[in-house]
């Protein structure tokens, strides 16, 4: 005696429905341990940058050889490529993404150019919305 369709539907929906939470669960776990690390990367940089001010360390030169991989641990894009904004007023996006490359940025999947326009455009209405 064949079985009703919509009970073996019904239980296949309800199988997949139990396997989306439970990824969802170890997602929002992973996310939990991101930001944990990231917190830690933000405070031993600024420890860092407060130590080589300290010691009377030049600030890490905007153009280098040798890439420091350090340099934009734990930071957003936002923040990074403000930072280079900052340092160099006259940088260009094609400069701010060369230089994030050189020092392993981790652009999380997303393709460096194009990301490096949105925050570039972000930061042009965060200083507009600034002067006004």
């Amino acid at each position: 005696m064949p079985t009703d369709l919509r009970v073996e539907l019904k239980a296949r929906i309800d199988k997949a429905q139990g396997e989306i939470s439970e990824l969802q669960e170890k997602r929002r776990k992973y996310d939990e341990e991101i930001a944990q690390i990231e917190s830690k990367l933000k405070i031993w940089r600024d420890a860092l940058e407060l130590e080589m001010e300290h010691y009377g360390e030049a600030a890490l030169p905007l153009f280098s050889r040798e890439a420091q991989p350090y340099r934009f641990a734990g930071m957003k894009l936002i923040e990074a490529v403000g930072l280079l904004r900052k340092e160099n007023p006259s940088i260009t996006k094609k400069m701010a993404r060369d230089i994030l490359e050189r020092n392993s940025f981790d652009f999380r999947g997303k393709r460096p150019g194009t990301a490096v326009h949105m925050v570039w455009v972000a930061l042009d209405r965060r200083t507009k919305k600034a002067s006004t």
